[in-house]
């Protein structure tokens, strides 16, 4: 009986050692993962441009939002957000900053950062909480990532790629 028992200990010591733990367990990795596919065609009104991008919003533990935003074609960026879908799905407003809201982005082909629970304050957050954030994000299509864009040589507005500071590129974070 006694080498039964080890036996059957054995083998499944072995298994778990070669098809390993559950990721769940997984103390490094997210505890969520939203993405986003943008393009000028989700923008309301749709736009006309080549840009696109790709979002990844990860709630990496209960107290940090954070984000990896690549992006081709645009130009001029002046801003990234997430947004909050009204029911006509048009457009809402913002309720995270992506890029730094008191300077202009560096980069126009990646946009990376993250928000603490107690970070998340006017004006990185606005009109929702950390928690009403986190809960848009898990709603399907409750909320959308808005890249904005601006050429200042160019009146009026919104006259072409690189100059819709309305947004040029959107998607839906799911």
């Amino acid at each position: 009986m006694r080498s039964r028992t080890w036996f059957t200990v054995s083998a499944m010591t072995i298994a778990l050692a070669v098809f390993g733990c559950d990721d769940d367990d997984d103390p490094t990795g997210p505890l969520e993962t939203f993405r986003a596919t943008l393009n000028g065609q989700s923008e309301v009104p749709p736009r006309t441009t080549s840009a696109t991008g790709t979002a990844e919003i990860r709630l990496d533990d209960a107290n940090t939002l954070s984000w990896t935003v690549n992006l081709t074609g645009i130009t001029n960026m002046t801003a990234a957000h997430i947004h909050r879908t009204p029911a006509d799905r048009t457009n809402g407003p913002i309720v995270l900053f992506l890029t730094n809201p008191t300077a202009p982005p560096t980069s126009n082909t990646l946009i990376t950062g993250s928000v603490t629970r107690t970070e998340c304050v006017a004006p990185v957050c606005v009109g929702a909480t950390f928690d009403e954030i986190v809960a848009l994000l898990r709603t399907t299509d409750g909320s959308y990532v808005n890249v904005h864009t601006d050429n200042p040589t160019t009146n009026p507005s919104n006259t072409g790629p690189g100059d819709f500071p309305a947004g040029e590129i959107r998607g839906f974070a799911n």
